[in-house]
C-alpha cells in the first residue's frame, strides 16, 4: 500500500468518524445509546469515532437506517440534519406540490438575507393567527 492510499483511507476513515457524530448529534443520542439501540456493546459507535474501529458493510448499512439516511445521504456532507431536512421537503411538496417549479424559481434568486426575512414575516403571520 503506498502513501497516497493509506492517506485516502486516514481521510476517509476520518469523514466517518465525523459524520457519524454530526448525525448522532443533530438526532440528540450518545454513543452509548446509539450503540445499545443497534445492538450492539456500548462502545461501538465510540470505537468508531475514535478511529479504534471501521463498521463493517453491514454495520454501516445498520448506521444509515439508524439515521434514516441512504449510503448516498451519508456521504453528503451538504446533508446536515437528515431528519429535519426530509420533513421540510415533505411538507414543501405538501404545501407546493403544484407549484414546485415556480418555488424553487424563487427560492434560487433570493439571497440568504432575503430567505431570513421571508420566514421572519412567516412567523410573524403564524404568531398572528
Amino acid at each position: 500500500m503506498d502513501s497516497q492510499s493509506l492517506e485516502n483511507d486516514t481521510h476517509f476513515e476520518q469523514f466517518i468518524s465525523n459524520r457519524i457524530t454530526q448525525l448522532r448529534l443533530a438526532k440528540n443520542v450518545s454513543e452509548y445509546q446509539m450503540s445499545l439501540d443497534l445492538g450492539q456493546n456500548k462502545s461501538y459507535i465510540n470505537n468508531i469515532t475514535t478511529g479504534r474501529s471501521m463498521p463493517l458493510m453491514s454495520g454501516f448499512k445498520k448506521i444509515c437506517d439508524y439515521f434514516d439516511i441512504t449510503p448516498a445521504e451519508f456521504f453528503d456532507a451538504n446533508f446536515s440534519n437528515p431528519p429535519l431536512e426530509k420533513q421540510i421537503i415533505h411538507e414543501i411538496d405538501r404545501l407546493f406540490h403544484n407549484n414546485l417549479p415556480e418555488m424553487k424559481q424563487i427560492l434560487s434568486k433570493m439571497e440568504p438575507e432575503e430567505i431570513r426575512v421571508f420566514f421572519h414575516f412567516i412567523k410573524k403571520f403564524q404568531n398572528s393567527k
